[in-house]
């Protein structure tokens, strides 16, 4: 055992901190979780190509591992800022950059870790086509933030994908062709799927290395 966790003080972080996104944040537990994954550490960094408002970089930082976290929401990184800052992490150890995950040049990392934009929120069960339309939208934005990031990260890339609910099934990313468009190979055992039964859109975690 490497850690115990204390849902009553992740519920709280998660919950009192200043700039809270229901519909658009991770979840604590779910950044802890690709963390894991990441098998980054305290004496490692790890960079988040879509952070949101931060709490991939926070539950980084709550483990003493440094982060960059990149986002083309300024928004966003302005929650982001604000909720680091209540936390009351060094400033030294973190650095928040508005910019294109697709364009935007940082310093080398050991590990990728985010939740990419799935697009739009979807609020009913999506015929097939408009599902593939969406994941065809998905796969170009995530190959072309892998292909920029790629040069820059020594270790695993760790991230979510769309598996959207419809009807019958669920349809979700051509991994295969991810790797073949990034060079990047899927670690065995994954994806994983995570998602309720009654959620549309539900997620795929993938881990992919050099």
């Amino acid at each position: 055992i490497i850690q115990k966790s204390n849902y009553e003080e992740i519920e709280k972080r998660d919950m009192k901190k200043p700039v809270r996104r229901e519909n658009l944040a991770i979840s604590p537990r779910l950044a802890k979780i690709m963390i894991n994954l990441s098998e980054s550490d305290e004496n490692n960094k790890l960079v988040d190509a879509f952070c949101g408002i931060g709490v991939v970089l926070q539950e980084a930082l709550l483990r003493d591992i440094k982060v960059i976290g990149v986002d083309n929401d300024k928004e966003a990184i302005e929650g982001a800022k604000k909720n680091l800052k209540w936390f009351g992490f060094p400033e030294k150890n973190y650095t928040l950059i508005y910019g294109d995950s697709g364009k935007v040049k940082i310093e080398n990392v050991q590990a990728l870790v985010s939740e990419p934009d799935f697009g739009k929120t979807l609020k009913k069960t999506p015929s097939k086509q408009d599902a593939g339309l969406m994941i065809k939208n998905f796969e170009r934005l995530i190959i072309n933030v892998l292909n920029n990031m790629k040069k820059h990260v020594s270790g695993r890339f760790v991230f979510t994908t769309p598996f959207i609910n419809i009807g019958k099934q669920r349809i979700g990313c051509d991994f295969e062709k991810i790797s073949v468009k990034t060079g990047l190979k899927l670690v065995r055992g994954f994806p994983i799927a995570e998602f309720r039964e009654n959620q549309i859109v539900g997620r795929n975690i993938a881990v992919l290395i050099k």
